[in-house]
Parts: C-alpha cells; sequence; structure tokens
C-alpha cells in the first residue's frame, strides 16, 4: 500500500513483521515442548526416541521443554 513508498513506515513493518515471526515460531516450539512434556511423563520416560536424555542432547529445544517443565 502507499506505506510501502515511506521508508520510516517501511522499516517499522519489516521489524514488526520479524519480531511477529520469532513470537510465532516461539509458541510452536512453545507448544511442541509441552507436548513432548505431557508424553514424557505419562509413559513415564520409556520411548526410545523421544526422552529426557535425548532432549538434554539438544541445543536450544531443552531450554523450552526445561522452561514448560517448571
Amino acid at each position: 500500500g502507499i506505506l510501502d513508498y515511506i521508508p520510516v513506515a517501511n522499516g517499522i513493518n519489516k521489524f514488526l513483521g520479524i519480531a511477529a515471526g520469532l513470537l510465532k515460531g516461539a509458541l510452536y516450539v512453545g507448544l511442541i515442548a509441552y507436548i513432548i512434556s505431557y508424553v514424557i511423563e505419562t509413559t513415564g520416560d520409556s520411548i526410545l526416541k523421544i526422552n529426557i536424555e535425548i532432549i538434554d542432547k539438544t541445543m536450544i529445544f531443552k531450554y523450552f521443554f526445561d522452561f514448560v517443565n517448571r
């Protein structure tokens, strides 16, 4: 629209788009961490492919998982 031709508004629009995308991604990963936490708790950490040992080996997902399990 008309805001695409105003340099400041275009920059703000891009920044807000990036912020919204990061928030959306964090919410998705948080939801997945919550579901996996529920599965691990329900099964008693007995699934070979989804267990706490495997999650501790990840670089970023373990922080989401620990946040969900507080």
